[in-house]
């Protein structure tokens, strides 16, 4: 399992197998104030991971760590413990009455981080510490608090270059499968999250 708020250490053995996340040190700085921040409540998330201890189902990402930016229909949050805003959909999608519409971008690496670059407005494709940051340890699939991130039981893009296999290769992020991590070719095809620093 992951703990939230730290970095971590990539290991793999094989170019596209799963390699494991070990914690190491802090993340990002802290809380930023909520006064740019729509007052907007998002639902409970639900825990439906099957463990021996009940107390293994506390959400580490719970709704009430998010609060919606601006107009809830622009489909932004920001993560309070780490100050982060996050688009709700992947890249090409629309968040629209409380979903994600079919429209994901399915692009290579290069292209994925230009396209988030041109969404303006200080959009990127997260690194891979950021999105362990919003990893669900009390649900599986998909590893994520999917009220507030709709429609990411994929693969995502991240912004780190591979680190065993070199410079061809980038760091992907699975939601669907217990938030695993490979690293893929660049010229492979993939969904992207997107996600900039507080405005």
């Amino acid at each position: 399992m992951f703990t939230k708020g730290r970095t971590i250490q990539l290991q793999t053995s094989h170019s596209g197998s799963s390699w494991r996340a070990r914690l190491l040190g802090a993340i990002l700085p802290g809380l930023l104030g909520a006064a740019a921040a729509s007052a907007e409540n998002l639902d409970d998330h639900v825990c439906t991971n099957i463990v021996d201890d009940p107390s293994d189902l506390t959400a580490t990402t719970p709704s009430s760590d998010f609060e919606v930016v601006g107009n809830v229909e622009e489909g932004i949050v920001r993560h309070r413990r780490t100050g982060l805003e996050w688009r709700r959909c992947p890249l090409g999608s629309t968040f629209s009455d409380g979903a994600c519409d079919a429209r994901s971008s399915s692009l290579e690496w290069q292209d994925a981080l230009q396209a988030a670059e041109s969404e303006g407005d200080g959009w990127r494709v997260p690194n891979v510490n950021e999105l362990v940051s919003i990893v669900e340890e009390c649900t599986t699939t998909p590893a994520i608090n999917e009220v507030v991130f709709p429609r990411t039981a994929a693969q995502f893009w991240t912004s780190t270059t591979g680190i065993e296999f070199g410079a061809g290769f980038a760091i992907t992020f699975d939601f669907s499968s217990s938030g695993s991590d490979q690293q893929r070719n660049k010229t492979e095809r993939g969904l992207s999250m997107l996600v900039r620093n507080p405005q």
